[in-house]
């Protein structure tokens, strides 16, 4: 055994050297005359202190915004996997600075030692100390296997079709569309079908995306105004592990933060196939003794829809900042408008006999438009004993939207389009502060939110023409949480964490069509967390998680006359799992877990909304691995199996059982030339109880092809290279096409053909 062991360990760093010193940097002569083009000097102010120059120079595949006047003019392949230690678990609000945790200590150590904290930090220049990338071992970073992060490095060389791609990086994540590109997208995660993002939580710069009481579903989760190229982090943790996150979180969050700073401004321009066209200019300057950020962008496209989407967007960020990665102040303020016609999806039989094309509209009036507007101001600080981190925030949403699933089967007439409305302001304040001892970090957090929606509307409508009105609401929605962390250095191989958290809420709605439908109820929820995690040991860590959280349901329902909904659903889920680096190119980690949830929110066709059902259970594995094969290519390929079903038994609908993710990315040596080939691979699914009606599987492969040099990149995109006819979503249940009789049916909305898009940008 022992030999075995040394065998192991002797070419683990064979691999290791033979990986490190396979390729020497090009020199200038070696390099075309573009690749070595001056850049222009970005102005820099007392604020503004220029990181030190890292001493290996960045590359092609390297996130270009962070290079600076100090990179060698060369191109040189990838460097060694990055040693960063961000802390993915203790986000608190995600103020833009990680706070430090029991995690990163490893010996009996104070825990206020800045070395164990502050890699992660941002620079006095807003920018990382080192690019957050799932290069990152997490070697004592975190308490669960499943939790990591991600950065600009693994976004800037992947094929984007659609903001809501940005979230597929998490493990076992898929994210689809059933209607137009200004919509939400329908989220899979965990053997749960999210509807629009259900009991997966997302915070952006601190602020809750997730809309309780929605007009289309609850936990509404729309972040299709993300601009790709200023996502600096996505730290995400599944399962309800974390004390910091309440709603919406049985299946895990999702913490993004945005740059604060740019090395150098951005222009791009992209135009594609079925009339897409995107611009992009983004930089950032000193102003008033900080940084000002400023992005504008805008987009259109058709689609491939036999009635064209006219999708158009309009989108735009402001930020200032002042400060350094231990002290700081930044204010924050967005806005976002989008409209488009909807193809929405379309029952087989109809294509079958030839009633519409597999890529037509039963009704080419359903469509929608959306704006969101909203002010963020971040505080943080960070010494030795105590780390504080506050945001407030106020956001304004509107969606009107049309849709029409059953088509005659209700109204005979007229048809069975619907009309959502939401209108809504919603504001609130995240504080945490965390003291840091000897052996121990204590974490004490504060959160309040207010939804205040106004015009909550369900109406019947024909062509967007009003018929009658189903519901017309106003909801007035609080909630108080309060949360304690305890992470402790048990030894020098064990690590606990234990959480406690409270909820309480008031739900108020009053109806203005039917008063028995009005009231206030109010509601209150407990959700103890435990981890344990012993390690490591030849590079490995072993997890043990156990944790209670909930979602709200919506207001509306709560509040009934008739059948009143459960306020707060419960869940609780374990997990064990795994995590290693078996090499030092290579780490891979493996969970199993388990979840139940006391209700399950189920999709209903003729409302095109969700309802509460059954509780449920679900027993899952997850494997993750990242893999530098060497200096300029690397893999990764995550897998997530998961069986759900409903307590009874039965079979839980649009539970996807399978989800593949793989692909890599290489830069031709000693060339600008690089190259990214992902692949996609999720079902089947039972879609009812029975199982009598399944989803097929959906494959689907993109691929970048680009030129970068120091200045400026050229790229083309190829979304679904093999031009798959396999399905995007798959539902099951009855509609009546008109020139048809009332049946069940499979309704499906097709993944969209082969297309390409190119871009350039330029760095200045």
């Amino acid at each position: 055994m022992n030999r075995i062991i040394a065998l192991i360990a002797f070419g683990s760093g064979l691999l290791c050297f033979s990986i490190t010193g396979a390729t020497q940097p090009p020199t200038l002569q070696e390099l075309p005359e573009t690749v070595v083009e001056a850049v222009p000097e970005k102005p820099t102010g007392s604020q503004t202190a220029v990181p030190e120059a890292d001493p290996t120079p960045p590359t092609a595949m390297q996130d270009t915004s962070s290079l600076s006047e100090t990179v060698p003019d060369e191109v040189t392949p990838l460097p060694e996997p990055f040693n960063l230690s961000p802390d993915p678990q203790q986000s608190n609000i995600d103020t833009g600075q990680q706070t430090q945790n029991l995690d990163s200590a490893q010996t009996a150590r104070p825990m206020s030692n800045d070395a164990n904290r502050s890699t992660s930090a941002e620079t006095s220049a807003f920018q990382p100390a080192v690019p957050v990338s799932r290069s990152a071992s997490l070697q004592g970073e975190t308490s669960t296997a499943s939790s990591g992060q991600y950065g600009q490095p693994d976004l800037e060389f992947r094929p984007i079709n659609r903001p809501g791609d940005l979230l597929e990086l998490i493990p076992g994540v898929i994210a689809t569309q059933h209607s137009g590109s200004g919509k939400a997208n329908q989220y899979f995660v965990r053997g749960i079908n999210l509807d629009h993002g259900t009991d997966f939580a997302v915070r952006v710069d601190g602020v809750p995306m997730n809309l309780p009481s929605h007009g289309h579903g609850q936990g509404y989760l729309d972040v299709n105004w993300l601009i790709p190229e200023l996502i600096e982090s996505v730290n995400y943790r599944l399962g309800p592990y974390s004390a910091d996150i309440g709603d919406f979180s049985s299946a895990g969050s999702a913490d993004i933060r945005q740059r604060r700073a740019l090395p150098f401004g951005i222009a791009s321009v992209t135009a594609g196939a079925f009339d897409y066209y995107r611009v992009l200019l983004a930089d950032s300057h000193d102003f008033a003794g900080g940084t000002l950020l400023y992005a504008y962008e805008t987009s259109f496209y058709d689609g491939p829809w036999v009635v064209p989407e006219d999708f158009h967007k309009f989108n735009g960020l402001l930020r200032w900042s002042i400060g350094d990665r231990d002290h700081g102040f930044s204010l924050s303020t967005m806005g976002y408008h989008s409209d488009w016609t909807a193809t929405n999806q379309i029952p087989q039989r109809a294509v079958t006999a030839g009633l519409v094309d597999r890529f037509g509209s039963l009704d080419p009036s359903d469509g929608g438009n959306t704006k969101r507007f909203g002010v963020n101001a971040e505080y943080w600080s960070i010494n030795d004993d105590v780390t504080t981190a506050i945001n407030a925030y106020t956001s304004y949403y509107d969606m009107d939207l049309f849709s029409n699933f059953t088509f005659f089967l209700d109204d005979p007439i007229n048809g069975d389009q619907i009309q959502q409305i939401d209108n809504r302001w919603y504001s609130g304040v995240n504080a945490s502060q965390t003291y840091h001892r000897q052996f121990v970090d204590h974490t004490f957090g504060f959160q309040f939110r207010n939804d205040n929606v106004y015009g909550l509307e369900l109406n019947r409508t024909r062509q967007r023409q009003l018929i009658s009105q189903t519901r017309n609401d106003d909801v007035d929605q609080q909630s108080y949480s309060l949360y304690y962390v305890n992470d402790a250095a048990l030894t020098s191989w064990a690590r606990s964490t234990i959480g406690l958290r409270g909820d309480l809420y008031r739900f108020h709605n009053q109806s203005n069509l039917n008063a028995a439908d009005s009231g206030t109820t109010d509601a209150g929820v407990f959700s103890p967390k435990l981890g344990l995690v012993f390690g490591p040991w030849n590079d490995s860590e072993l997890f043990l998680n156990w944790g209670q959280s909930f979602h709200s349901n919506d207001s509306r329902g709560v509040n009934a006359s008739v059948d009143p909904a459960d306020p707060l659903i419960k869940s609780e889920g374990s997990e064990i799992g795994l995590r290693s680096d078996l090499t030092c190119n290579w780490n891979s980690t493996l969970a199993m877990w388990y979840l139940e949830i006391d209700s399950e929110l189920l999709f209903v066709g003729d409302a095109g909304t969700t309802e509460a059902g059954p509780a449920s259970r679900r027993f899952g594995v997850t494997w993750t691995n990242y893999y530098q094969l060497n200096q300029w290519l690397t893999a990764d390929a995550d897998y997530a199996f998961v069986q759900p079903r409903f307590a009874g038994g039965d079979r839980i609908p649009n539970a996807v059982e399978n989800v593949l993710a793989t692909g890599f990315t290489a830069q031709v040596p000693h060339t600008p030339w690089y190259g990214t080939f992902r692949l996609r691979h999720y079902g089947p699914a039972a879609l009812i109880e029975d199982n009598s009606a399944r989803s097929e599987t959906t494959t689907v492969a993109n691929l970048q092809l680009g030129y970068q040099t120091k200045r400026t990149t050229a790229a083309v995109d190829v979304f679904n290279v093999f031009n798959s006819k396999d399905n995007d979503i798959t539902y099951f249940y009855e509609s009546q096409p008109a020139g048809l009789p009332a049946a069940e049916d499979f309704h499906f909305h097709p993944v969209e053909p082969a297309m390409a898009r190119a871009s350039v940008t330029w760095r200045f």
